[in-house]
């Protein structure tokens, strides 16, 4: 793909999510995505056009991918018509979880592939929802609105005169592109009590699993996908983990994120059966995050934390005892 087509997709596609992001109409909503979400992928087609040249020479292979994925993509759709909430369910369980594809050259890539898909299927139940005049959808939220779309329009513009217009053209395609969607797809739900208790519920098993998983490395001492962790891990008097994950400290930030999650219902629950199944939850997830080994996510548990007890008791104290957590965590 030349230059100047990924310009001009990178341009096209935060276009068609920008004005889907800005309107009010249901349908024209819809087609926004759907465009946005059709360009993406081209410039993302275009780039790896090449690698994929094994996979192209098959067409029986090749077309047997393109079936698949539309099924998937197709049956996806027809579950999230059946049962609405299953889409922001289904994307906040594919979140976290990349795919390691191997290209021509022998180089590897991890992929959001179960992210992607589930975002696709969702666009594609929306503009079924949208065409069949059922706007089950609320309006979404302008100041976010106008934040994303000015970040992800100005970064396009910078296209234009950039020295490396391939990797913007990725970055467009895999990321900004895609987030804005998702985004627009999480903040169009009517988040009643219900729907926050079942992704509350669905981000905290997911944390139990991981977690166990990585507790399970450390005690095994058997890490997957990642060479050179497994490398790492021979010089260090520490073990490292990753669970499902290639990096310890995504893995980590992920776990964090769910302690999080978890303390807040804990410091607010009046409920001590609900109390007690929460610390044990928080327990068996901090013990996954230490073995993670990520001092970065520490920090950032750390800050969080301080937040919370000041939100839940007072700010001024909480002011005050952190510096003095912070000694005692950096003596210890």
């Amino acid at each position: 793909m030349s230059e100047a087509l990924e310009v001009a997709g990178c341009l096209a596609a935060t276009g068609a999510v920008s004005a889907a992001l800005l309107v009010s109409d249901a349908r024209l909503r819809a087609a926004g995505l759907l465009a946005a979400m059709a360009i993406a992928a081209a410039l993302v087609a275009g780039q790896g056009w090449d690698d994929i040249q094994g996979l192209r020479d098959q067409p029986l292979e090749f077309a047997g991918v393109i079936v698949a994925a539309a099924v998937v993509l197709i049956a996806g759709a027809a579950a999230m018509l059946r049962w609405p909430t299953l889409l922001p369910l289904l994307l906040l369980a594919t979140m976290a979880f990349r795919i390691r594809l191997h290209v021509s050259g022998g180089q590897a890539v991890n992929l959001l592939i179960p992210l992607y898909a589930t975002i696709g299927a969702g666009v594609l139940a929306t503009a079924v929802d949208a065409a069949a005049g059922r706007d089950r959808l609320r309006p979404l939220p302008r100041p976010l609105v106008f934040a994303v779309v000015l970040v992800i329009c100005l970064y396009a513009l910078q296209t234009i005169y950039s020295v490396d217009v391939a990797f913007a053209a990725r970055n467009v395609g895999f990321f900004l592109v895609p987030f804005a969607v998702l985004f627009c797809l999480f903040a169009m739900r009517s988040w009643d009590r219900r729907l926050l208790g079942l992704a509350f519920a669905v981000v905290l098993i997911e944390a139990v699993i991981l977690a166990g998983i990585g507790i399970g490395q450390y005690a095994t001492e058997h890490i997957f996908w990642n060479g050179k962790l497994e490398a790492s891990n021979d010089f260090h008097f520490y073990f490292r983990v990753n669970s499902l994950f290639w990096d310890p400290n995504i893995y980590g930030r992920y776990l964090m994120v769910a302690i999080l999650f978890a303390s807040s219902a804990l410091l607010w629950t009046a409920d001590r059966r609900v109390a007690f199944v929460l610390v044990g939850t928080v327990a068996v997830i901090f013990t996954g995050l230490v073995f993670a080994f990520s001092q970065t996510t520490f920090i950032a548990l750390f800050v969080g934390l301080a937040v919370l007890a000041g939100l839940r008791w007072s700010a001024r104290w909480a002011v005050v005892a952190t510096p003095v957590a912070v000694g005692v965590i950096a003596l210890g």
